[in-house]
């Protein structure tokens, strides 16, 4: 089964308030999410960032080097991600090869549209979900929030 491909278009760099408001989203809606960051920093910032980003709301997660087994929590964090174990949604920080992508239901990717050399990788990105015949849906951040997942 081919991935229902989701493209959130950032006007601006807020892509790291996005993904907290996503990693909140899929957990409210008891959705067991994957967030994929490539680079172990930018992953410690956005660990950081999801316990203070907003005071009224909690989004449990584990921050994890790379993903094999982990134990059933409903965000992960991780810079690597060998298995899908039983997380249905996929986060890209950072884009991942088409192998590990087809092994969720939903993957979630980026065009930033704030960014030239962003916005071409997103569109090349975009070709190659659409050579393979994936779902591929584009919705501005808000939008998303609040249609998708419900």
């Amino acid at each position: 089964m081919n991935p229902n491909i989701v493209f959130i278009v950032l006007n601006s760099a807020v892509k790291s308030r996005i993904v907290c408001d996503l990693a909140e989203k899929c957990f409210l809606n008891n959705k067991r999410i994957v967030i994929y960051i490539e680079k172990e920093e930018e992953c410690k910032l956005i660990d950081a960032l999801l316990w203070t980003w907003k005071q009224q709301s909690f989004v449990p997660h584990k921050y994890l080097e790379t993903l094999v087994n982990p134990q059933m929590e409903p965000v992960i964090l991780t810079t690597g991600i060998e298995e899908s174990a039983e997380y249905e949604i996929l986060l890209m920080y950072d884009p991942l090869p088409m192998e590990i992508i087809k092994k969720f239901t939903v993957v979630i990717d980026f065009a930033e549209k704030y960014d030239s050399n962003g916005l071409q990788l997103s569109r090349d990105r975009y070709k190659i979900y659409r050579d393979h015949n994936f779902e591929i849906n584009t919705m501005q951040p808000g939008e998303f929030l609040h249609t998708a997942l419900q």
